[in-house]
């Protein structure tokens, strides 16, 4: 397997504590590398890399930087991450000294050069897919790499597996910057092609267009599954690649029927060009997740899995820390769900969803918008999605990047949601504002700091449960 730099075993991360440069930085001191980095905070994650053998600098003192990792090293690997600002003192070192600096998506597309590249893209739905894809191949004789997007909850909230026995890297593609088109894709599921990142690409047709241009990096021989209404057109893929189609619709070449519960428990059957898999378990029960089933196992049975590696491993999955994530409250309390969806359409998805898990029960919604430019595009779709519950409360938007917007505000979302019981509460005051509202759901969503909100909301609803 190639080096990332031939000349080179040395690679140093700008930014080294974030989850996707903390992967990469594990997955090379697996392979032997030598790997150092800077993060402006001491991290879990930064000392469990230093535990491995990372030598890590919390200054930006190139001065005190370790010698491997010094500007006048032959071949030195420096990769950033953009959360790490061009002014910091150790990008401006090696820019100074003619040390190129590389993405950490440049870095991740010579890591899918480096193996069969199983890559999963798609404007929501790729987290949990890829993930639920890495644990099939995880538990079955052909074996995985993976970087996911998410922490892992059957891997101890790991978002790598690494496997130096097996061909396989399963990759969550990330379509923000046009940063997978820095892959090398063996195979690739696309789990959507709805609008977003328009502060990015400008139009959706500039969007869509991104993913053909994506699948249009297959390897010889690869193919690609797509969703049933994503806009894939096998025109965009090179020649002797395939497209197939999933979904729930009969036209396609994998779809699924007969969803039903039994209790908590999900079942549904898939339907493949070979035969059906009938009444399969899917752990984490939520329909939502049966359409990402049917994209990680149609991809699992073409890359060689076997019905009888899949079936158990399917039910057995955990998901991801915050993707549909519940807590009991006490015995016979509400139920907590935390939920990562922040796209109009994931949104709808989720909560028709978790309607159909809690038939008849109480359910509120706290939700908080991602992005002033996301929430001032999609401002009619959000609403729409967001009164499919009678009872909603928006927390402010939360601007990540971005720099507020006129007229862009939560309190403009809430009169697009014709919900009979709606208001906009800051996070800080939500344990006092739940108090006033009677639910047997509370579903916490979001892709913002609303996460640090949920463990005093369940602390404090514990509390009041006693």
């Amino acid at each position: 397997m190639p080096d990332p730099n031939p000349s080179s075993r040395a690679i140093f991360f700008i930014g080294i504590g974030g989850i996707g440069m903390s992967a990469l930085a594990e997955y090379f001191l697996y392979y032997g590398y030598t790997v150092g980095g800077y993060d402006h905070v001491r991290k879990p994650v930064s000392d469990r890399l230093e535990a491995l053998g990372a030598e890590i600098l919390y200054d930006d003192d190139p001065t005190l930087l370790p010698e491997p990792f010094r500007a006048d090293q032959p071949g030195l690997t420096v990769v950033y991450t953009p959360a790490i600002h061009e002014d910091n003192g150790l990008r401006t070192y090696y820019r100074e000294h003619g040390v190129p600096q590389i993405k950490r998506a440049e870095l991740l597309g010579q890591v899918t050069r480096r193996h069969k590249a199983l890559c999963v893209a798609g404007s929501h739905g790729k987290t949990t897919t890829s993930s639920l894809l890495a644990h099939l191949m995880r538990r079955s004789h052909l074996g995985v790499n993976a970087f996911i997007g998410g922490l892992m909850l059957n891997y101890d909230s790991n978002n790598l597996l690494l496997d130096e026995e097996s061909d396989y890297v399963v990759v969550e593609a990330d379509e923000f910057d046009r940063s997978f088109h820095r892959l090398t894709p063996y195979a690739v599921i696309v789990t959507a092609t709805e609008a977003d990142h328009l502060d990015i690409y400008g139009t959706a047709a500039e969007y869509v267009a991104a993913f053909g241009t994506f699948v249009g990096l297959l390897r010889p021989g690869g193919f690609v599954i797509a969703e049933e209404e994503a806009e894939i057109h096998p025109e965009s893929l090179p020649e002797g690649t395939r497209l197939y189609r999933y979904g729930a619709s009969e036209q396609c070449d994998y779809y699924y029927d007969r969803v039903s519960y039994e209790g908590e428990h999900l079942f549904f059957d898939l339907h493949t060009p070979d035969g059906v898999l009938r009444h399969l378990e899917l752990g984490t029960p939520i329909r939502i997740n049966v359409l990402n089933a049917t994209a990680a196992i149609a991809m699992a049975l073409r890359v060689g899995l076997t019905e009888e590696e899949i079936r158990p491993a399917l039910a057995d999955y955990r998901g991801i820390h915050r993707r549909f994530e519940r807590t009991r409250i006490g015995t016979d309390g509400p139920v907590v769900i935390d939920e990562y969806a922040h796209h109009p359409g994931e949104v709808r998805r989720s909560l028709l969803s978790i309607r159909e898990l809690y038939p008849g029960k109480r359910i509120t919604l706290v939700f908080q918008p991602h992005l002033y430019s996301r929430t001032k595009d999609f401002m009619e779709d959000f609403g729409k999605a967001l009164s499919t519950v009678d009872d909603v409360i928006l927390a402010p938007i939360y601007p990540a990047r971005e720099e507020p917007i006129p007229g862009v505000t939560s309190e403009a979302l809430l009169d697009r949601i014709t919900s009979p019981h709606k208001r906009v509460v800051p996070l800080e005051a939500l344990p006092e504002e739940l108090e006033h509202h009677s639910f047997d759901v509370l579903v916490m969503m979001g892709a913002g700091d609303i996460e640090f909100e949920i463990p005093k909301v369940i602390d404090h609803l514990r509390r009041s449960e006693q």
